[in-house]
């Protein structure tokens, strides 16, 4: 740190310094730009030859030989060489601190005679101070290292670490520090802008609180309020939609910007140029996802889970600032109001694909913004006990945009004489958010409507397989879709019906019926056209010409009873489950 000889061509120069300078490097101005430019030429590559020459004093006889302020810069560069080894705990910050260092300040004043120098030189009592500043500004560089290493993650720890020593350092002695008093301040500044970092875009109040508090007991200064209002742009920056990156021309960007040096005055460049503290746009980074949904496309809020490469998983509520792509192994959407969406991220993924998620939102719930705590759901008991009509269709239009439930409810929950059955059906679709069944529902009630005056025998056969279906064993143990209560009343309708049938009906197409809907067997012995037209005659109204069902029975004469009857379900217009 002596710094070598001038070369003989720098001796004989014009010199235009306002200090004397000898024939050997100045490496108080020198040093500060070297320990930088030596970690950011081996950053994240884990060289531990180059880092051993950032490494700190372990003696105060060697300390005395450095200055206080360039630990910090060595512990910082350092940790750029050993990227991989930064933590985000209180123990990997003072790690960095010599044990001579923390043994000082730590021990009794009757203790302190052992620390005493060679010869009874420096003594203890003149050692501390030198402890304390080497102390303060290894702890500085330390939370510098953390606020690089997770700037713009929102990491916990990182952020109870930063904020633990940023209040820790505002609140030291100021007479602890009275040969330096300015130290106590850039301290603070650089942990509070180290954890603005880390929770950069984030909007964070409890940050935002600590900044003002730092403004209300720091003392004012220009180059206190500048750091400051850097830190209070830099938690809202892009209106909360960017956050910060950590490849390399960012934390390049971000330490020329935060560089631990503030200036005196507007006009005050000797140290560090003004102008670079811009460069943290060049950090930044739009990770912001805004789910939307598909019907409308309205923006929305929705829980998601982030798990990331390293097995942790992160629980988050979009609209939000995402972790950068090489942190992140998969997001996923976890709320019951919306269908799931399992994304995974890999090193191809665009963040453009993941800015845009589109969800969709189940049958039967509302958006978080019109109903927070979910007590305005399709299946509260309240909304499934309403009867009136304006209310029921107040309910499909708040949850639903599909235009057949929307159809439905319009023309069909107007008959008096089946509104009863319909509001059932229908809340029973919004409930279960299954919209797609209320055809099978609707088709489930024309065979129970239709077997009490002309039976359909392939709606009798899908309703018998329909029970079957959710009456096996493996099948019972999902969740059904249809409601097996309902199932078990149509059955029991439906048997009542081919028990005790209409007069009207032929004896042989009802022992047909019950012999396939009760005991799956086949349909009764053959009967001519005439003889099935005459049967259907009493119970439809449209029914084709006697020409037409002759030509059906020549074309299709060598096919079974059940098929023709299907034939006949088909031209008849008898609807088929």
């Amino acid at each position: 740190m002596l710094g070598g000889k001038l070369r003989p061509s720098e001796i004989k120069e014009d010199k235009d310094y306002r200090i004397k300078e000898g024939e050997r490097i100045n490496t108080d101005i020198t040093a500060h730009a070297a320990t930088l430019a030596l970690g950011l030429i081996y950053l994240k590559t884990g060289n531990r030859s180059i880092s051993s020459r950032l490494d700190v004093p372990t003696t105060f006889h060697q300390l005395e030989y450095v200055r206080a302020d360039l630990l910090l810069l060595r512990v910082l560069s350092r940790s750029l060489i050993l990227w991989e080894e930064i933590e985000a705990t209180s123990q990997w910050v003072t790690s960095q601190i010599p044990s001579v260092v923390t043994d000082l300040l730590n021990a009794a004043p009757k203790d302190r005679a052992k620390f005493l120098g060679p010869r009874g030189y420096n003594s203890a009592e003149a050692r501390l101070p030198i402890a304390r500043q080497v102390w303060m500004y290894m702890i500085t560089g330390s939370c510098f290292a953390i606020g690089l290493k997770f700037a713009g993650s929102a990491d916990a720890d990182a952020q109870r670490v930063l904020r633990l020593y940023a209040i820790h350092v505002l609140s030291a002695r100021p007479a602890d520090f009275d040969q330096s008093p300015n130290i106590l301040t850039s301290c603070a500044l650089v942990c509070l802008n180290a954890l603005c970092m880390v929770m950069a875009g984030t909007g964070d109040l409890p940050t935002m609180r600590l900044i003002l508090r730092f403004k209300k007991e720091m003392h004012r200064s220009y180059g206190s309020s500048m750091s400051l209002n850097m830190g209070l742009g830099l938690l809202f920056v892009g209106s909360g939609m960017c956050s910060l990156s950590t490849s390399n021309e960012a934390i390049a960007a971000l330490i020329c910007s935060f560089y631990p040096m503030f200036p005196e005055n507007p006009t005050d460049n000797r140290y560090h140029l003004q102008a670079f503290r811009h460069l943290f746009v060049l950090a930044l980074e739009s990770r912001t996802v805004i789910p939307r949904e598909t019907d409308g496309g309205a923006a929305v809020s929705v829980p998601l889970i982030i798990t990331m490469r390293n097995g942790c998983t992160r629980k988050v509520v979009a609209p939000c600032v995402l972790p950068e792509l090489m942190y992140m192994k998969m997001i996923s959407v976890d709320s019951p109001r919306y269908h799931p969406i399992h994304i995974p991220v890999t090193p191809d993924t665009r963040l453009t694909r993941l800015c845009a998620l589109v969800v969709q939102r189940r049958t039967g719930f509302l958006p978080y913004r019109d109903d927070p705590n979910g007590i305005r759901r399709a299946s509260h008991p309240k909304l499934l006990e309403t009867s009136q009509r304006a209310q029921l269709m107040r309910m499909v239009r708040a949850y639903t945009l599909d235009a057949t439930l929307l159809a439905y409810a319009e023309t069909l929950l107007g008959r008096a004489e089946e509104n009863e059955s319909f509001i059932a059906i229908l809340s029973e679709c919004l409930a279960s958010g299954t919209p797609e069944l209320l055809s099978s529902y609707l088709a489930i009630n024309h065979t129970l409507k239709m077997a009490r005056t002309t039976p359909c025998i392939h709606s009798l056969q899908n309703l018998r397989l329909a029970r079957a279906f959710y009456a096996h064993r493996r099948i019972c143990e999902k969740p059904p879709l249809m409601l097996q209560s309902y199932l078990d009343y149509v059955h029991q309708q439906v048997s009542s019906a081919l028990i005790s049938p209409s007069p009207n009906l032929d004896s042989e197409i009802v022992q047909s019926l019950r012999s396939v809907y009760f005991f799956g067997g086949a349909v009764g012995p053959n009967k001519d056209v005439q003889a099935i037209r005459d049967a259907y005659a009493h119970h439809t109204e449209q029914l084709p010409p006697i020409s037409a069902m002759s030509r059906l029975a020549t074309e299709f004469s060598s096919l079974s009873p059940d098929t023709l009857l299907s034939v006949m379900d088909s031209v008849t217009g008898v609807p088929i489950l």
